[in-house]
Formats: C-alpha cells, sequence, structure tokens
C-alpha cells in the first residue's frame, strides 16, 4: 500500500484497502457487524474501490477510497443511510488529537487539529 501510495497509484491502494480488509475479516467475526458489512457492500456498488474500518477505540469511522468519477453517487448512497461524512486528506505530521465538534469549527464534514505542545513548567 505504501508502494502504491508514494508511485500515486491510487486505484491500486484502493484496491489493496479492500484486500486488505477482507483478510482482516477472517481473523474474527467481531473485526466487523452486519451494520458495517452493510454500508460497506453499499460503498463498494457505488464505486468504492476499498475501505477500512479504523478509529474504532473512539467511535469508529468507514474509511472508504472511491475514484472522482463516483464520489458523486457514493455521497448520495452513503447520505440516504444517514451515514455523515468527513473529510480526509494525508498529511506527515504523525499522530494527532482532532476534534470533530461543528460548535467549535462551524464544520460537521471536517475535523479540528489541536496541537498540544508539552508545558515546559510542569516538568519541573
Amino acid at each position: 500500500m505504501s508502494d502504491a501510495l508514494q508511485a500515486g497509484d491510487l486505484r491500486r491502494f484502493g484496491v489493496l484497502l479492500d484486500e486488505v480488509w477482507q483478510s482482516k475479516k477472517q481473523v474474527s467475526n467481531k473485526i466487523s457487524s452486519p451494520r458495517i458489512d452493510y454500508l460497506y457492500g453499499l460503498a463498494k456498488r457505488h464505486g468504492a474501490l476499498g475501505g477500512k474500518i479504523t478509529g474504532a477505540g473512539g467511535g469508529g469511522f468507514l474509511l472508504v477510497f472511491c475514484e472522482r468519477a463516483h464520489q458523486a453517487k457514493l455521497r448520495e448512497a452513503m447520505s440516504a443511510e444517514g451515514v455523515r461524512e468527513m473529510t480526509f486528506a494525508f498529511d506527515f505530521q504523525g499522530a494527532q488529537l482532532l476534534v470533530n465538534d461543528p460548535f467549535i469549527d462551524g464544520d460537521e464534514r471536517t475535523a479540528s487539529r489541536w496541537t498540544f505542545v508539552p508545558n515546559p513548567m510542569a516538568a519541573q
């Protein structure tokens, strides 16, 4: 997957996401749920090449990759199921805390990045 991303081969990345997800589900029947399986299948039927669940400890997300040509119909299908979309972007900052609170930033689709800087006085 890393090689595909570094080469800019997003189609391959999406296909590999699906392969990894299908393999991961074979590990345990607790990896997914009927609702997740339904939404994943819906995403695939509407153009997603692959996806995975992520962040389950904090509530969880279904992350899917879909080429631009199919994104509108995928968004429509997921929205009809009550799924809220959150925007996504790659960055190179490492692990960070993201807060999705529309009362803070007025945007329901994007999380706000909060950077916590250690207090040098706390170490004394």
